[in-house]
């Protein structure tokens, strides 16, 4: 499965950004997308609508995509129903693409 998000391109942003070095300047932003995305992997929700609600917060679409595919990923025993929620928070072309892995069993990583 690839994300939108290469994994090592992230990185390299949020080290840039000094979410990664070590001693950062300052802490991170929470109204920052990337900073919010850390924050979302550190301590990801349990369930779905936990999810959801904490992937509403992040801004930019780029950013949320590599959210939502990656709570997915994390949790494959996520109900379609629940699945489709996640997908509703993306741009319509990954909505779909997303709609069609939470529907297909064989899709999922």
């Amino acid at each position: 499965m690839r994300l939108p998000v290469s994994i090592l391109f992230l990185a390299n942003v949020l080290w840039a950004e000094g979410c990664l070095r070590e001693g950062a300047i300052a802490p991170c932003n929470a109204a920052d997308p990337i900073c919010a995305f850390e924050a979302f992997k550190a301590a990801p929700p349990a369930s779905a609508a936990e999810a959801a609600t904490a992937i509403r917060q992040i801004p930019d679409p780029i950013v949320r995509s590599a959210a939502v595919n990656g709570w997915l990923a994390a949790h494959p025993s996520t109900s379609p129903n629940e699945g489709q929620v996640l997908c509703g928070l993306l741009p319509s072309l990954e909505q779909e693409t997303c709609t069609r892995r939470v529907n297909s069993p064989h899709l999922r990583p």
